[in-house]
């Protein structure tokens, strides 16, 4: 790295701030922080983790924020660096999740294409949650507060750092940020992965060059398109992650052929081997900016298959190949053809040549001092914010009225849900009152076979002194004897 960044002393010590579980549901923002964070240290910065929400930043030059797809942590952290009025960077990670939204993540054409996909249907679209697609499960009132919660961090962020033009183009498109403070940091991969040997993985498995897809088993990742585009080609196919959506799974094993290999979770570098081994990585999700896995899987030598949704063109251009996520023909196509090509080494040189974390680390400091410029142009030398200068003027009003326009959605969703809850209390009360008439009638019952139970044991007591009797005996004596 230049000595002119990694010496310039203006930064000492940052903290980067991401959702509590990001190592438990690990996915693309977990590595971008983990491997952000060793990057920096190497340039001499020291670095700490949080997921709190409300940590002490004094000891900090600047807070870096990680995510707005989730955005509810990332809420409560940006408020609490604007709170304590320090420098702030956002790494976005977004995308719109619109149409992944209005088809659950399942194209309709499997429905049209397949009966017994056809008869589940309302099934699978009521549900759709994953960790990465929280909006899948909000009604319209929890996504109008989601987006603005959104619209608040972008606003409030001194400075964004988007993975590409595409993504910040579209940010500014949809929020309303007229000229946001932003340096791009392109998405990055571990230079070990393109010296990663296949031999451990084809001993283990005895496969070599096969479709792979890497990525969590949910449906933003599209697997199930996948594996029902390739059901009837003889072309091996390895999935590796885990997944939280059963249902999904269920379908993808469903549509899998018998030469598909689910290897489950496997540890970051636990990767190489497996995409050395691979011929094709595949990709086709409803959007990606642009996958971190298929910069690893490039570097590994992989052909590359990605979705032409998201920022995968402005990375790779026409070095991979992009298919339809809504269309499983053109999934097929496009594998196919990468499949029966050969390995080209172009992308694998052109990652390794801009997209290192290294490379990152630089881009990101320099997001970094532009971040401490931003915010001392909007802070008095004293350390306060300026109130009502020109310069800020316009982004504050911005901000206040986002926060008056959330404050005033939660406040009519907090009415609608006292309303639901007052209507289920109602609910609940009939509800005992039936409870109550029930057991009322359980009870006189209950007397009534117990009167009747006293009513049989008399009556067998008084049979049993009957059959105790000369008389009965006699009769049973000439009954026995056919008298009578």
């Amino acid at each position: 790295m230049p000595s002119s960044i990694k010496n310039r002393g203006k930064i000492e010590k940052i903290l980067l701030q991401i959702r509590p579980d990001y190592l438990d549901a690990y996915g693309g923002d977990s590595t971008q922080l983990l491997k952000t964070r060793e990057a920096l240290m190497r340039c001499g910065i020291q670095v700490d983790i949080s997921t709190e929400l409300e940590p002490d930043l004094t000891e900090y030059d600047l807070v870096h924020l990680f995510n707005i797809t989730r955005i509810d942590e990332t809420y409560y952290q940006a408020l609490n660096a604007f709170k304590q009025d320090k420098p702030m960077v956002l790494s976005v990670i977004y995308w719109t999740l619109d149409e992944l939204e209005n088809c659950k993540g399942i194209p309709p054409i499997l429905f049209e294409n397949d009966q017994g996909l056809s008869k589940i249907k309302e099934s699978i679209l009521s549900t759709g949650k994953s960790v990465n697609t929280q909006y899948l499960s909000k009604n319209s009132w929890e996504r109008n507060i989601f987006k603005n919660k959104q619209r608040v961090v972008l606003h409030i962020s001194d400075v964004l750092l988007p993975n590409s033009r595409t993504e910040l183009d579209l940010l500014k498109h949809l929020y309303n940020l007229s000229s946001p403070k932003y340096h791009i940091v392109p998405n990055a991969a571990d230079l070990s992965f393109g010296e990663a040997k296949c031999d451990e993985f084809v001993k283990k498995y005895g496969l070599k060059d096969f479709v792979l897809c890497v990525g969590r088993i949910e449906r933003r990742k599209n697997q199930l398109s996948l594996l029902y585009a390739l059901c009837d080609t003889d072309i091996p196919i390895v999935l590796v992650g885990d997944t939280l959506d059963k249902e999904y799974f269920s379908l993808c094993q469903k549509y899998a052929s018998e030469k598909t290999l689910f290897l489950g979770s496997l540890k970051h570098n636990e990767l190489g081997p497996v995409y050395a081994a691979a011929k094709v990585h595949a990709l086709p999700s409803w959007y990606e900016t642009p996958g971190l896995t298929n910069l690893e899987a490039a570097l590994a030598g992989c052909n590359i298959v990605c979705t032409n949704r998201g920022s995968t063109k402005e990375y790779f251009g026409e070095l991979a190949r992009y298919c339809n996520p809504t269309d499983p023909e053109s999934i097929k196509k496009v594998v196919c053809e990468a499949f029966y090509s050969p390995r080209q080494n172009k992308l694998k040189d052109l990652v390794a040549a801009r997209f290192t974390w290294d490379k990152a680390a630089e881009e990101t400091i320099l997001g970094y001092e532009l971040a401490l410029k931003t915010h001392s142009t909007k802070t008095h030398p004293g350390g306060r914010r300026k109130v009502g200068s020109d310069m800020d003027f316009e982004a504050s009003k911005e901000v206040v009225e986002n926060l008056e326009l959330l404050a005033e959605q939660q406040n009519t969703y907090i009415a609608h849900l006292k309303k639901l809850v007052d209507e289920n209390l109602i609910k609940i009360a009939n509800l005992e009152r039936q409870i109550a008439q029930n057991e009322e009638q359980i009870r006189r019952l209950s007397e009534e076979i117990s009167s009747k139970e006293n009513s049989i044991r008399e009556l067998s007591a008084s049979l049993e002194r009957i059959r105790s009797t000369p008389a009965y005996r006699v009769y049973r004596y000439f009954k026995d004897r056919r008298f009578f």
